[in-house]
C-alpha cells in the first residue's frame, strides 16, 4: 500500500517537470484517504508533502525592485589618426572599470577600420560615449537601444523559488521512500527539478550582467587619403585638408621616383647619347 501511495503521490507532482508559462502543473488527484488508513503515519507525512508543494504553486506576490534595462550603444567615427584615437581609448577603459570583449581592425577601400566592442558599466555608459565620441574628426552614426526585462527577471525569480520548495518536499519524500521503485521514481523527478533550478539560476545571473554592464559596439577608421570633401567640414578645414593632401601626394611622388631609379638612369643615360649625336651632328654641318 505504501507503495501506491509514493506512486500516486508522484504521479500528482509530475508536473514539477514542465516549463509551461503556468509555473507547475501538478496530474492527477492522491487517493481517497480511506485506502491509506492502513499505513497512518506515512498517509500523513506524504499529506503535508503535498500541502507543501500545492501552496508553491500560487504565484508569488509582486516584488517590488529596481528595473532591469539592457543597453546596446552603437558608434561609428572618422578619426584623423586611427593608433592615436585607439590608443586613447585603451587607456581610458581602465578609468571606466570597461573591459574590451571583441577587436579586430581591416582595411578596405581605402580607408582602415577598428572595431571594438566595450562592456561598460551601465552607470558610466554615458560618459563613455562622450569620451568616445570627443576622439572623432566626424561622428558618422550614434544608436543606444535599451530593453526592459525586469518582467522576465521577477517571473524567473518566482518560479526558482517554486522549483526550490519542490526539491525541498521532494527529497522530504525520498527520505519517506521504503523500495528501490519507490527511490527510483523519487530521484527521477528530483533531477528534473534540479536541472530547472539551475537553469533558471543561470537565466538570472545572465540578465544580472546584462543589466549590470552595457555594451558598446565602436567603429572607428581612418581614411588612408585625406579628402578635402569629408562630410561636416568647414570651408577652412576642407582647405587645410587639401593642403595635407597635397602634401601627402608630393611625398608620394618623391618616394616612386627613388624607387624608379633604374628607369631613372636609363633614361639620363639616353638624353646624354642624344645629345651627344646632336652635338657631333652639329659640329659637322659647321665644317
Amino acid at each position: 500500500m505504501r507503495t501506491i501511495i509514493v506512486f500516486v503521490l508522484i504521479t500528482a507532482l509530475a508536473g514539477c517537470g514542465t516549463n509551461g508559462d503556468s509555473g507547475y502543473e501538478y496530474a492527477g488527484d492522491i487517493a481517497p484517504m480511506e485506502e491509506m488508513e492502513d499505513d497512518a503515519v506515512f498517509h500523513s507525512r506524504a499529506k503535508e508533502a503535498y500541502a507543501g508543494i500545492s501552496e508553491s504553486q500560487q504565484p508569488a506576490p509582486p516584488v517590488q525592485m529596481e528595473k532591469k534595462i539592457i543597453k546596446t550603444a552603437y558608434l561609428n567615427l572618422q578619426v584623423e589618426n586611427l593608433d592615436s584615437a585607439k590608443a586613447a581609448i585603451e587607456r581610458a577603459i581602465p578609468d571606466f572599470q570597461a573591459y574590451v570583449s571583441q577587436s579586430d581592425q581591416t582595411n578596405y577601400k581605402g580607408s582602415t577600420t577598428v572595431n571594438m566592442t566595450v562592456r561598460v558599466p551601465s552607470t558610466r555608459l554615458e560618459e563613455f560615449l562622450l569620451f568616445a565620441e570627443s576622439q572623432a574628426s566626424y561622428l558618422y552614426n550614434k544608436e543606444v537601444s535599451s530593453r526592459d526585462v525586469t518582467e522576465e527577471y521577477i517571473d524567473i525569480q518566482g518560479r526558482l523559488e517554486n522549483k526550490r520548495k519542490a526539491e525541498q518536499r521532494f527529497r522530504e519524500i525520498l527520505g519517506e521512500a521504503k523500495t528501490v521503485e519507490e527511490i527510483l521514481k523519487v530521484e527521477e523527478h528530483l533531477r528534473k527539478v534540479t536541472e530547472e533550478i539551475e537553469s533558471a539560476q543561470g537565466r538570472l545571473q545572465y540578465l544580472n550582467n546584462q543589466t549590470a554592464m552595457s555594451t558598446v559596439k565602436l567603429s572607428f577608421y581612418q581614411p588612408n587619403y585625406l579628402s578635402a570633401e569629408a562630410p561636416g567640414q568647414s570651408y577652412w578645414s576642407q582647405v587645410g585638408l587639401a593642403f595635407k593632401g597635397g602634401w601627402k601626394f608630393f611625398q608620394k611622388m618623391i618616394l616612386g621616383i627613388i624607387q624608379a631609379w633604374p628607369l631613372v638612369l636609363i633614361l639620363l643615360g639616353l638624353v646624354w647619347l642624344i645629345r651627344r649625336r646632336v652635338q657631333a651632328y652639329s659640329r659637322q654641318k659647321a665644317m
